[in-house]
């Protein structure tokens, strides 16, 4: 595939393809379409790629599955559907998304995995989840958490 980049030109405060007024094979293009009148208009260039490589897997969808503390029940699992979380999802990615209790049930994980169903992108992502309790990635997160906490304080 080919991966270049191309550049669109949207409303500032639009997020969709259908906000799309122009797009350019090359940022110096984009930016002098920004400039062609008097009035600057409130576009913005947001770059894209052109025929990406992607992950496909016609047996699996990536999920993203969040978990509160050392529950087995999820707050929320849904689809991925941007390549970057398919990605993270066949990596196995696994976040920390700690708050600055000690209290491990005060902790919010999220884990992106392939699975056949939600049921078990759920069971893996617990796996992943006790794993990672397991090694210590939640107490060097909230530790982290911490110092980042009295940094903020102390300015």
């Amino acid at each position: 595939m080919n991966n270049q980049t191309i550049y669109a030109v949207q409303a500032r405060d639009w997020d969709d393809l259908d906000s799309v007024h122009a797009i350019f094979d090359s940022l110096e293009k984009a930016e002098n379409f920004l400039v062609r009148f008097k009035t600057k208009q409130d576009l913005r260039i947001i770059d894209l790629i052109l025929n990406p490589d992607f992950i496909s897997d016609k047996n699996q969808d990536p999920y993203r599955v969040e978990l509160a503390g050392t529950k087995t029940i999820p707050d929320d699992v849904s689809i991925c559907t941007s390549i970057e979380d398919a990605e993270e999802a066949l990596a196995r990615t696994f976040l920390v998304e700690v708050c600055a209790s000690p209290d491990i049930e005060q902790a919010d994980f999220s884990v992106k995995v392939f699975a056949q169903s939600p049921e078990e992108a759920i069971d893996k992502a617990v796996k992943i989840r006790n794993e990672g309790i397991a090694r210590g990635d939640w107490q060097t997160a909230h530790l982290e958490m911490l110092t980042l906490i009295k940094k903020l304080e102390s300015r």
